[in-house]
Formats: structure tokens, C-alpha cells, sequence
């Protein structure tokens, strides 16, 4: 198609926007026709040439139209004028027509416009009351700021290593600095941001453009180690969201069959972890079945008690037994409760639930209260965590990549720290670490900067 048959082609579509729009009053708002009517009206084959667009817009009103709910008709229960309007067309088309991505080594210096803009207008809406304290302003900083200036930080992580790139983006983050530590203009942007407590931007985009990777990728690598990344489960497994009971701290049913699960996360001498969780069922007051797992030292917690109860449904399921599955973890309970949530755990809890033709309750229990059944299963998960059993979940939480990153990113700042030749001051005679500055949690910045 050339210049000049896209014209003819576009005006018609537009033409025959037009008329449906204006007309679309007079159409039957829900279709008539019955699921499969489209094999009846298409070829059984691809056409080996190109069709006239006549004829695909002849086609678009007599293959495709019959079986359309007209959305925006007036006669429609759910109808919502606002939701599509001429102008908005004409912005689909043109958006289309432009294709353009939004990044481009251009973006760098934009960015340091949009800082300016957002810093004068925050100061000239906390001027009248003489400014904001540093923990709003550090607040706004985390919360507002760095999201707007590290948004969409993959598509350009690519050159987050060229140095043109790290100045500039100090240069965003120096006026932002200066407001949170209350300090002089001539102080040096490398001792801000130690006596601040915040990284340096760039290293902080590099921390999130490599946990975006991680989380797309779904393999995070560390000391020459490959370890899987716990990903999202796709919303289709999750069921539909009225056939499941939500968890509760009562259960009106009586169940003859109790399980209490725990998990355990133990952190021992040389920073070693141990993980693991348990389950033990009741029949009315007698002990008759017990089980323990070990998971992997990066697990967290959180998956050990997901893990637990996971292992009780199956378990249940596996026995034929209605039961009341008793956990401690108001987190765990409320993740399989929130239908919206796409854990991987969760979801299989929720799937094995709803296929199961008896009942499974999910009930809280307030832990560490005397309870026989949560201390007899906090007893077996730590007994599981120090065992030397083979791991029965091993898939890398999210929240121990960031902690990892994190730390990585600790060192970076104290390598750029140590190698910088500003701030001697504040190097030579207060931080000479970053660590040391990151260790000062009640650390005040405003009663530190004067002073330098």
C-alpha cells in the first residue's frame, strides 16, 4: 500500500467511523449469533495474494460486526460516554502515525529539566511555611522524586556506566540533596550524600534496573551460582474469585481433623541460615501425623509458612479429610485470602481448595500463646531447618535478590566514596566509611551539616 491508497483507505475508515458512531443507536447492542460463527464466513486458508481494502472494510461490517457488543451504544446498561470520543480517535491515529518510543540519549539532559521543574515546585509550595523538615523532604525524595527520574531505568541502563551519564544524574540529585541536609551550597555533592544516607543516583538505577532484569529474566546469579527467581503465576490458574472462602479467625464448622503449620527461619554463627517448616495433625486431641521440610537458606519465612500450609492441603487432600488448617502467619492467610494475588504458593493453595470435593478450612492462630498444636509445629520446622535433608523448595524470593542488590550497592557507594577526592573533610574526620555512616540510625542531619 502507497501514500495514496493509504489515503483513500484511511478516509473511508474514517467515514465509516463516522457512521457508526452516529448510528450506533439504531444497532442491536448484544449479538445474536452463536460462539463459532466465524468459521462459517472465513476462508479455511490464508489468501495467497493481498485483498482490496474495500473489500476488508466490506468484510469488517459483514463478518465481524454481528458478533459485536456495542460498548458505547446508549441503550447499552453499562454505558459510559466519556470512555471514547472523536478527538481521542484522532489521537490513537496520530499516536499510531508517530510510533515513537519515548527514550533516546536526548532523555538524560530532559531529565535534568523535569528535576528543576519538580524541585521549584515543591519549593514554592512549602515556602510559606519555611520549608519542610528532612524527613518529609527524604520521604518525598524516595517516595516521588526517584520514581519520576528512574522511571522506565531499563530502557537506558545500557549506558548507566559512561561517566557524562553518572555526572549528570549527581547533578539531578545535588539540589534534592541540599534541601535534606540542610547544607551550605559549597559543600561537596559526595559528602551530601554520605551525611544524607543516600546513594548516589546512578548506582541506585543500576540496582533497579538489575532487579527489573532479574524479575523478567527469572535467574539471578550469584558467586557462580545460578538460582531460580520466584515468579508470578498466570491469572488464568488463579480460579474465579467467588468460589473461594476467605480465611478467618473462627470456623463455625466442626472438623474432627486440626493441622498447625510454622515455618522457622534460624540464623546461626558465620552468618549461616536455616529454613524450614512443619506441619502436625490432630484427630480431636490425639497426635497422628506429622511431617517436616527443609528449604533453602535464601528462602524467606514467609514462603517456609506458605510452604507449610501448602504441604498440610496436599496432604489433606491426598487423605480425603475435611480439616481446619490452623497457621500463625496473618501474611500467609491474607496472600491465599486476596484473590488478586498471583503467588505461586497461593495460587496452588487456592487451586487444590477449590478442586476439592470436601472441605478445607484456614483459620489464625495467635503463636507463641500455649497452644499445643503451633508449638509442637514451631518445634518440628526448627528441628526441619537443622537437619541435613535435601531441600523440598529452593526458588529465590524477590525480597532476598533486593537485599543482595542492596548490599552490592553499599559497596559500590563505598568504593566511588573512598575513591573521591571531595569531601576530605567529611571523609577524614567523620565517615570514613559508608558503612559507618549507614550504621548512625538516629543520625540528624541538621545538627551534623553545620558544623562541617
Amino acid at each position: 500500500m502507497d501514500a495514496k491508497e493509504f489515503r483513500q483507505f484511511a478516509k473511508a475508515t474514517v467515514d465509516y467511523i463516522a457512521d457508526y458512531l452516529e448510528n450506533i443507536r439504531d444497532r442491536q447492542v448484544l449479538p445474536s449469533v452463536e460462539p463459532g460463527y466465524l468459521q462459517d464466513l472465513i476462508p479455511k486458508e490464508a489468501p495467497h495474494t493481498p485483498e482490496k481494502w474495500q473489500e476488508i472494510l466490506a468484510d469488517l461490517e459483514r463478518v465481524i460486526m454481528p458478533g459485536v457488543t456495542h460498548w458505547h451504544s446508549p441503550q447499552f446498561h453499562a454505558y459510559y460516554p466519556t470512555a471514547n470520543s472523536y478527538p481521542g480517535i484522532v489521537g490513537e491515529m496520530m499516536s499510531a502515525a508517530i510510533g515513537c518510543i519515548g527514550f533516546s540519549w536526548a532523555h538524560i539532559d530532559s531529565l535534568v529539566t523535569k528535576s528543576h521543574q519538580f524541585q521549584s515546585a515543591l519549593h514554592r509550595a512549602t515556602r510559606p511555611t519555611w520549608g519542610l523538615s528532612p524527613d518529609i523532604l527524604r520521604t518525598i525524595y524516595h517516595g516521588a522524586f526517584e520514581p519520576l527520574i528512574l522511571y522506565c531505568v531499563s530502557a537506558f541502563q545500557n549506558i548507566l556506566h559512561k561517566k557524562w551519564v553518572q555526572n549528570k544524574l549527581i547533578q539531578i540529585q545535588r539540589g534534592f540533596i541540599l534541601r535534606i541536609t540542610k547544607a551550605y551550597r559549597t559543600t561537596s555533592t559526595d559528602a551530601a550524600l554520605v551525611i544524607a544516607g543516600i546513594p548516589p543516583l546512578f548506582l541506585t538505577a543500576m540496582a533497579k534496573a538489575e532487579i527489573s532484569n532479574v524479575k523478567r529474566n527469572g535467574i539471578f546469579i550469584e558467586q557462580e551460582s545460578y538460582l531460580e527467581v520466584e515468579k508470578r503465576s498466570h491469572f488464568q490458574l488463579t480460579g474465579h474469585p467467588k468460589d473461594f472462602h476467605r480465611a478467618s479467625n473462627t470456623c463455625t464448622d466442626r472438623h474432627e481433623y486440626n493441622i498447625y503449620t510454622d515455618g522457622s527461619r534460624l540464623q546461626k554463627e558465620n552468618d549461616v541460615t536455616l529454613v524450614g517448616c512443619a506441619f502436625v495433625t490432630y484427630y480431636n486431641t490425639t497426635e497422628v501425623h506429622s511431617a517436616t521440610f527443609r528449604l533453602a537458606p535464601m528462602c524467606s519465612v514467609f514462603q517456609a509458612e506458605l510452604f507449610a500450609i501448602l504441604q498440610a492441603v496436599k496432604w489433606s487432600i491426598t487423605n480425603g479429610i475435611d480439616s481446619c488448617i490452623h497457621s500463625d502467619s496473618q501474611s500467609a492467610l491474607q496472600t491465599i485470602d486476596d484473590k488478586y494475588n498471583l503467588h505461586s504458593i497461593a495460587v496452588e493453595i487456592r487451586s487444590l481448595i477449590l478442586k476439592f470435593e470436601g472441605r478445607i478450612c484456614l483459620m489464625w492462630v495467635r503463636g507463641h500463646t500455649g497452644t499445643e498444636g503451633n508449638e509442637r509445629a514451631d518445634t518440628l520446622a526448627k528441628q526441619a531447618a537443622s537437619t541435613n535433608s535435601e531441600y523440598k523448595y529452593s526458588t529465590c524470593p524477590i525480597s532476598y535478590i533486593k537485599q543482595k542488590i542492596k548490599h552490592t550497592t553499599t559497596l559500590k557507594w563505598n568504593t566511588y566514596w573512598n575513591s573521591s577526592v571531595k569531601g576530605s573533610v567529611t571523609k577524614k574526620l567523620f565517615f570514613p566509611n559508608v558503612q559507618d555512616r549507614l550504621c548512625c540510625s538516629q543520625f540528624s542531619t541538621t545538627s551534623f551539616t553545620p558544623n562541617l
